[in-house]
């Protein structure tokens, strides 16, 4: 006969994530976090590298588009950029 668990875990003790969790410093950049996780960098360092790289502005608010954001991943400790079909829709 199966017992019933007492306890659940959601994330097991032995889990070892693949990148460091690297947190989001304001509203506005969730992009760079994400960036940041699997290139190693710091938030910091790759907020430089978007404004240097994609025109992001260095004070205000920006969004950045699909073609940002791959320019943003381009090069980053082995990321690349890729080409992703686009889907179309016809009405």
């Amino acid at each position: 006969m199966q017992t019933i668990l007492t306890t659940v875990e959601s994330t097991p003790t032995t889990f070892t994530p693949a990148f460091t969790f690297v947190a989001q410093t304001n509203d506005v950049d969730d992009v760079f976090a994400c960036a940041a996780m699997p290139s190693g960098k710091e938030i910091e360092a790759v907020r430089d590298i978007a404004i240097a790289k994609t025109k992001y502005p260095a004070r205000g608010l920006y969004y950045l588009g699909e073609t940002q954001i791959a320019a943003l991943l381009a090069g980053q400790s082995g990321l690349r950029e890729h080409s992703y079909p686009v889907a179309v829709s016809y009405k």
